[in-house]
């Protein structure tokens, strides 16, 4: 049996990872006294990527779609990531 589709998509999909603290953001990026713990008062996760928001996107339009992802981004994949 063939499955049909109306869109197959094709990209990558991430987890983005959000963390909510009592520090300040200072120019982009958030300054933690050396030493300190680092108390996490929420921490959520989202599903994104643009393969998986196309094919989300394309689903609440109301059209059958497939997702085939190229490439899953994990933490050492961030262009974030100092080597």
């Amino acid at each position: 049996m063939v499955k049909k589709f109306d869109v197959v998509t094709f990209g990558s999909a991430v987890v983005d990872s959000f963390v909510k603290t009592r520090f300040h953001e200072e120019k982009g990026h958030i300054i933690v006294p050396y030493g300190c713990k680092m108390l996490i008062d929420k921490l959520f996760f989202e599903i994104g990527g643009g393969g998986t928001n196309t094919a989300v996107a394309f689903s609440r339009l109301g059209l059958k779609t497939d997702l085939h992802v190229a490439k899953i981004i994990t933490v050492h994949d961030s262009k974030c990531t100092k080597n």
